[in-house]
């Protein structure tokens, strides 16, 4: 489900997260100018930088803010609300995508919030053996917002279908638990019937 904040349409989980995370903010008294060192602290694993020029950042999880809407995080509230949102959305979508298509594997990428408040996407790529590619491209926030649930779904399935293996290991293992059960309790009857057969006295008479 998309909600709309602002100018921006982001994920239901990143709104409540974007939300739940402000209002704690608001609470505690944080300072102004700490945005970028909280979201440093919320994504250890993205790298944050203020500007707004591609192919800048190392690694595949980079998010840059243009210094104006950093301003205004810092300022606003209710752009706070709608950035921080945004960036729910984009930190999950770079630690999430797979960085290899095809014979095509993508060395680095970021985000870019630029001065406008849209979204720009830019990425280095390499084809096995081959040259880098660069592309830089605006992304449409609807669309992030789709390649996001693709990935949740596509998760989603891959957990369902690895407890349904887990299951049915599980069911394999039981029933051949169960058949060692019964082999041993048919080797302890046979067992016993030949000690019985053993201690008979057979009477012969002609």
């Amino acid at each position: 489900m998309a909600v709309r904040i602002g100018n921006s349409y982001v994920s239901q989980q990143a709104y409540d997260y974007a939300k739940a995370k402000v209002n704690s903010e608001n609470s505690q008294g944080s300072e102004k100018n700490s945005v970028l060192q909280d979201l440093a602290k919320q994504y250890p694993e993205t790298n944050f930088a203020v500007g707004t020029q591609p192919f800048g950042g190392k690694g595949t999880n980079n998010i840059s803010i243009a210094p104006n809407i950093l301003k205004k995080m810092e300022n606003d509230p209710e752009a706070r609300l709608e950035y921080e949102a945004l960036i729910y959305d984009c930190a999950n979508f770079l630690k999430n995508e797979p960085t290899k298509h095809g014979n095509s594997t993508t060395i680095a990428r970021g985000y870019i919030i630029t001065e406008d408040g849209g979204l720009r996407m830019w990425s280095i790529s390499q084809v096995d053996g081959g040259e880098k590619t660069k592309t830089y491209k605006k992304v449409e926030k609807d669309e992030l917002k789709e390649s996001l649930k693709k990935i949740r779904e596509k998760k989603a399935t891959e957990k369902k279908n690895a407890a349904k293996l887990a299951e049915k290991k599980l069911a394999k293992k039981k029933l051949a638990e169960k058949q060692e059960v019964e082999k041993a309790e048919e080797k302890k009857i046979a067992e016993k019937a030949a000690e019985k057969s053993e201690g008979q006295t057979v009477d012969i008479r002609i």
